[in-house]
């Protein structure tokens, strides 16, 4: 009877010995961030823009910080069944921490899936809010759509268009960011100047129709809201149809390697965007990687920088980091100085600017 007393007692002993240990061994395991990106395919250049971004971060994280993280790079060629499919590996057998994808389409996707296992998910250049705001853990990085039609149309405004057709993919963000514009062209009693708007399949590389109506409707202006490859391609048949109309668009115009596919049709052409990244950032990305940083590079840079010193405050708790990403204040960053805005979004800034032949270029604010 004394040798079991004896036994339990040096059982109960260890215990808290043991829950320690385990809690030491799980505050000491590297915080795993899978990183969704399209490395190749068609929008190839978007994913490995953000790439570059997300390694220029970490190689500039003191070794203390870089050893708590690891990044884990898949590729879903921006196809939102890969997605899914990674993020359930990464789930499941690289037991990742938080997930970082690119866009509205696959943070639609894999959103609801992070939020029900508790991962911090930042979805980069993303403009639908839905899969994000009211959730505990989901996360979008990017200028919110309506501050960016609010520059766009006062940028109408000042140029006098009268007559604006619109082409856009059918893709949620997209259909997000042309959501908030119509809305901001209602409340500036605008609508009557859209005379005509069309949606079109990513894979879709005839524009044809749409340039003949164009021509029919006598259009003054176009409003692109395409993605890599069919943007390139659309600028190139309207130069083909003779199109004179002031040809804009948004976001995507940023990015030299669908400036140099488009056979130079898109250098004079405006665009929205956000706000131009830090100095430091731009020479810092040119200086290691020979070009200019393209889309939502400096919002994937600021992302990684953000769950760094995340993870160094707060460890793997991963509700914890979603209470600090949600109450970021005048932080400084690439993208510039922003605060959260409470749904688990940031106050981001926007601006026009313009492809030149030399790069991009900021216009207005």
């Amino acid at each position: 009877m004394r040798i079991l007393k004896a036994i339990i007692l040096s059982i109960g002993a260890l215990l808290p010995l043991s829950a320690f240990l385990t809690d030491l061994k799980a505050e000491s395991a590297p915080y795993k961030i899978g990183v969704i990106l399209p490395l190749s395919g068609e929008v190839a250049s978007l994913g490995n823009y953000i790439k570059r971004a997300i390694d220029l971060a970490y190689s500039e994280l003191p070794e203390d910080q870089q050893s708590r993280l690891k990044l884990i790079y898949e590729d879903d060629q921006l196809q939102s069944q890969k997605s899914v499919s990674i993020f359930h590996k990464l789930n499941s057998l690289d037991k990742a921490d938080a997930v970082f994808v690119l866009g509205s389409g696959v943070g639609n996707a894999v959103g609801p899936l992070a939020e029900r296992q508790g991962k911090i998910l930042i979805a980069i250049g993303a403009s639908d809010k839905k899969f994000a705001v009211g959730t505990k853990h989901v996360f979008i990085h990017w200028v919110v759509p309506e501050k960016e039609s609010e520059i766009i149309v006062r940028e109408i405004k000042k140029r006098g268009l009268q007559r604006i057709a619109i082409i856009a993919a059918e893709q949620e963000g997209v259909i997000a960011f042309n959501k908030a514009f119509m809305a901001e062209m209602a409340k500036h009693n605008l609508t009557d100047r859209i005379v005509l708007d069309e949606r079109y399949l990513q894979d879709n590389k005839d524009f044809k129709p749409f340039l003949s109506k164009v021509r029919a409707k006598q259009a003054d202006s176009i409003y692109v809201l395409l993605f890599p490859g069919g943007l390139s391609t659309f600028m190139k048949q309207a130069r083909d149809f003779a199109i004179k109309a002031d040809i804009f668009g948004a976001e995507l115009f940023e990015d030299q390697h669908e400036v140099a596919a488009s056979d130079g049709t898109l250098i004079g052409k405006w665009y929205v965007n956000a706000d131009e990244a830090s100095p430091d950032f731009i020479a810092n990305y040119k200086k290691k990687y020979g070009e200019h940083p393209g889309w939502a590079t400096a919002n994937a840079y600021d992302s990684l920088k953000l769950m760094a010193d995340a993870v160094a405050r707060h460890g793997n708790d991963n509700a914890a980091i979603a209470s600090y990403l949600r109450g970021i204040k005048d932080y400084k960053g690439a993208a510039g100085s922003y605060s959260a805005t409470g749904d688990n979004r940031f106050d981001l800034p926007a601006t026009i600017k313009i492809v030149t032949k030399d790069g991009f270029e900021k216009i207005s604010g």
